[in-house]
């Protein structure tokens, strides 16, 4: 999936990937960017180990700046929303 907000240096952004039975949403600072569907497992492997901020197998494929707050939670929506929802300011 790929969005359209340009993400620059030196400016934090909120980026959450959600996936709701077989939708699959991308967000950018409270803003839908994308959307699709997934019928699969997202990761159901005990030979590739999951990577954040970095594509699997593919280290030159790192994310060039700071991750911060990871939550990966499974069995609740936390937005599943096409018209985008409000960045929490607080954890």
């Amino acid at each position: 999936m790929t969005g359209t907000t340009g993400i620059t240096n030196a400016d934090w952004h909120h980026v959450c990937l959600e996936r709701v039975s077989t939708t699959v949403r991308l967000y950018v600072d409270g803003v839908m960017e994308a959307t699709g569907t997934l019928s699969g497992s997202l990761l159901n492997s005990t030979t590739v180990d999951l990577h954040v901020g970095r594509r699997s197998g593919l280290a030159s494929n790192e994310l060039n700046g700071w991750v911060d707050e990871v939550r990966i939670t499974k069995g609740v929506a936390r937005y599943a929303s096409d018209g985008g929802f409000t960045v929490p300011t607080a954890a």
